[in-house]
């Protein structure tokens, strides 16, 4: 990914993915969702509100692992990972033409890996 424009695309990209996830997650259902058997309750506020039913425990398993607030740890992670990039980005421009140019250059190489790491996770959007 040696363009930095096919870079800042993939940058955008991502940050409209992170934003779809948090309005979803912060849209759903919000507190402590708990295996219920066939279901994922809510068990923190009280109701026991039924939030999903499942058919098998690898469903459960996996519903549980997406529940809102993870859902929002995840958002907010791949938010600083992107912040890594652009700072890698920013330090390639500070440091043209010094001793320390070759190792920003390096560090910036893994930080556009990491990008094309963190867009795949999307590849099937249609964006």
């Amino acid at each position: 990914m040696s363009d930095q424009g096919e870079a800042q695309t993939i940058v955008v990209f991502i940050t409209a993915r992170l934003d779809e996830m948090e309005a979803v997650a912060r849209a759903a259902t919000s507190g402590v969702w708990k295996d219920g058997g066939a279901t994922v309750s809510l068990g923190s506020n009280g109701l026991n509100e039924i939030v999903d039913y499942v058919y098998t425990q690898a469903d459960l398993d996996h519903v549980l692992l997406h529940q809102p607030a993870a859902v929002l740890r995840d958002v907010e992670a791949t938010r600083k990972a992107v912040e890594c990039y652009e700072i890698g980005r920013s330090n390639i421009e500070t440091t043209e033409g010094t001793v320390l140019a070759g190792a920003a250059r390096v560090r910036f190489g893994a930080y556009e890996q990491m990008l094309r790491a963190v867009a795949s996770r999307w590849s099937t959007h249609p964006d």
